[in-house]
């Protein structure tokens, strides 16, 4: 090659080196919009779990500085502590960021790693499928399709670990390699990738697995001789040994600390799966999704049915399948994605069918650990990943065959299509205002904590900003311990018991017991939180047999044939369906349900199945079921003086309060006699008297327990 050759050849790859990021930071900053203007100001993302991830980097910043376990921390469930070894802390992103703190605040730092997991799934991509056809504008297509499906977008509204997908096609694409031939290079990257994937979310080491089944169908066929050579062998050990040296550690960890004791905070798998419909239809963050509305009869949420798979993919796709091997590997996967995705039993239109015998179903049921998640429908990435490498390789053979002037029309085509039919909604920004005294408590060194109740994600917010240990904590997995401990403390753990004190407020007569009341009231007159429903009334079985009763309720219910308790389905914040059955003869029975609610949303749903009965919701016999509605109140189970004293034994300073929470207010301020000191910015601050004197010491001790 002559040294004017070689010159141009390294302007392409320059213009290369510097056009794509270019490109795929334009895209990203396109589909983030407006976040970018408020780079500093403001979160790409809702309220939701952004900030968890905003404190996940700011607590990896603060550990590394102090010399700290980054793995357990003591500024959350004090004075216990709590580890992070299930903490969605997405650890190359947060690693990334990490020097970008001396220069940005911390909004700034987040919504940097946003940019940077957005470009990286691009590049990625476009790595993957350039490798796997030679064909750059092909390429190009795949990385611009995977960045902006579904399944990303909608984890955008602050999902940070299933946001950063682009080390998973990089470990495919070195994976392809040594099925091929490959180096030992190439072996030791995958690996890397892999372990970046893993630490990012162990989801996605779950995608990789099936997809490495898929790859290895293909080299079986495909790279035959490769395959199964003692060299592939080798390289195959080198890759699993580089991820085993970066994750192993922290698995044995996780591992040891699940096996140690029990932990809480699993989603409920039945609830979080992928409706059929959901493949063919816009979901709630695409920007068609006002064509139909059929995501709202899709159970899960706005951040979890992303999983419309897009007819312009679909149909690129099918060029890829019918013409590349390879692609129909990534068609096997994809089904198996798919099938996954829809959980433990089958959704169509928000109705279940064939509970229990999916093939999520099956795999739980084999591997139990796979409960620890509960959200299959993340799967879906896999069938979304797996049409893009597929679109990609149809997109590629269609150039090879097409006229020249067509063929460089259509790679800009087919990405104005796509992003056309899959355009999200805009991604919203949000912040949450700073308090002013957290600016005196921040350079206050003395050791005291702070009991914030303000919500999950808020007070992880204060966090940050005042630095001081909190009582408590929103993590992704709790040790039960700390919940136990919180639920038995005689003031911290008030809102985790059944309302007393009930006052009725409204008797009426329901048709059916089937109820989604989200964040309000059941009706006028009735509080939002803290109250039950007293329901009463006759089913008729139409033959004898043995009859299944199915409750669902956020936050609890009991529910009673002829007297005796058939199902309870516990004090839960998720809506779970417990189950019950008893042996009925034909004619009418009394049924009773008892409904408590206590915070948060509220829902309740009831469903029966038997002889001549299929399942669904109950069936009154007198035409409807009467309620009882009444509100509930909290009162602490001990003197203002023992709630001061208990509160003092965590080195309590400062409770955080929503401002808006009347009862917490009320508890916290007259029931225990705490001191408001500031309101402002949603917030109030109460402040805990200091000891008492040696006198009133002596009187409390002698108080009763």
């Amino acid at each position: 090659m002559s040294e004017t050759s070689t010159a141009s050849s390294g302007r392409r790859d320059w213009r290369l080196w510097i056009g794509l990021p270019a490109f795929y930071l334009a895209l990203a900053i396109a589909l983030t919009w407006p976040a970018a203007t408020t780079f500093t100001t403001r979160i790409a993302g809702d309220f939701g779990d952004g900030f968890q991830n905003l404190w996940n980097f700011w607590w990896l910043k603060q550990a590394l500085l102090h010399f700290q376990n980054p793995f357990f921390t003591h500024q959350l469930w004090h004075p216990f502590g709590t580890t992070l070894v299930f903490q969605t802390m997405t650890w190359p992103d947060a690693l990334v960021v990490l020097p970008l703190w001396a220069v940005l605040p911390p909004l700034g730092v987040y919504n940097a790693a946003v940019l940077w997991s957005f470009v990286l799934t691009g590049l990625g991509m476009y790595a993957l499928v350039h490798d796997a056809s030679g064909n750059r504008p092909a390429a190009l297509f795949a990385g611009a399709a995977f960045m902006v499906v579904p399944f990303h977008m909608a984890h955008a509204l602050g999902h940070q670990h299933l946001v950063s997908i682009g080390y998973l096609p990089l470990y495919l694409m070195f994976l392809h390699r040594i099925c091929k031939g490959g180096t030992l290079r190439d072996a030791v990257l995958g690996g890397l990738c892999l372990a970046c994937a893993a630490l990012c979310s162990w989801y996605q080491l779950l995608f990789a697995l099936v997809w490495t089944l898929g790859v290895f169908g293909s080299a079986l066929v495909s790279w035959r001789s490769n395959f199964l050579s003692r060299a592939f062998a080798a390289r195959a050990l080198v890759l699993g040994g580089c991820f085993l040296v970066v994750c192993g550690p922290l698995l044995f960890a996780m591992m040891r600390a699940a096996h140690g004791e029990p932990v809480v905070g699993a989603h409920d798998a039945g609830v979080y799966s992928a409706d059929l419909e959901s493949f063919f239809f816009p979901g709630a963050r695409m920007a068609w999704s006002t064509v139909s509305h059929r995501f709202g009869r899709w159970s899960g949420n706005a951040s979890e049915n992303g999983d419309y798979l897009g007819y312009v993919l679909l149909a690129l796709a099918a060029v890829g399948a019918w013409k590349k091997p390879l692609a129909r590997a990534y068609a096997a996967t994809g089904l198996v994605g798919a099938l996954l995705s829809m959980g433990p039993s089958l959704h169509v239109a928000g109705r279940l069918s064939l509970e229990g015998a999916m093939p999520y179903a099956w795999l739980t049921r084999a591997i139990p650990a796979l409960n620890f998640g509960g959200v299959p429908v993340r799967f879906g990435l896999v069938a979304q990943g797996s049409l893009v490498v597929m679109a990609g390789l149809g997109l590629g053979w269609l150039m090879e065959r097409a006229p020249r002037k067509l063929a460089l029309g259509a790679p800009v085509l087919a990405t104005a299509l796509i992003l056309v039919e899959l355009w999200p909604m805009q991604l919203p920004t949000s912040v949450w205002p700073v308090p002013a005294p957290f600016a005196d408590w921040s350079k206050d060194r003395s050791n005291f904590t702070v009991l914030d109740l303000s919500g999950d994600t808020r007070m992880l917010w204060n966090a940050i900003h005042h630095g001081h240990p909190c009582v408590g904590g929103y993590v992704t997995r709790v040790p039960e311990r700390l919940t136990r401990w919180w639920n038995a403390h005689p003031v911290l753990g008030l809102f985790e018991r059944e309302p007393e004190h009930l006052t009725v407020k409204l008797n009426r007569e329901d048709a059916r017991l089937d109820f989604n009341w989200g964040g309000g009231g059941p009706a006028r007159g009735v509080q939002p939180d803290f109250f039950t429903v007293h329901w009463d009334g006759e089913i008729a079985a139409p033959k004898d047999g043995t009859y299944a009763f199915h409750v669902s309720a956020d936050d609890g219910a009991d529910l009673f044939i002829d007297g005796a308790k058939i199902v309870a389905a516990p004090l839960s914040y998720q809506s779970t369906w417990q189950d019950g059955s008893v042996h009925l003869t034909a004619g009418r029975h009394a049924l009773a349900v008892d409904f408590h609610e206590l915070r948060g949303g509220a829902n309740v749903h009831v469903q029966w199945e038997g002889p001549g009965v299929p399942r669904g919701p109950l069936v009154p016999a007198g035409g409807s079921f009467h309620g009882t509605y009444a509100d509930g109140q909290l009162a602490l189970p001990v003197s203002q003086a023992q709630a001061q004293q208990l509160l003092r034994e965590l080195d309590l300073r400062y409770v955080v309060l929503d401002a808006g929470d009347r009862m917490n207010l009320s508890l916290y301020a007259r029931g225990a006699g705490l001191k408001p000191i500031w309101q402002g910015d949603g917030l109030a601050i109460l402040e805990v008297p200091p000891a008492a004197t040696a006198e009133a010491k002596s009187d409390l001790a002698a108080a009763p327990k």
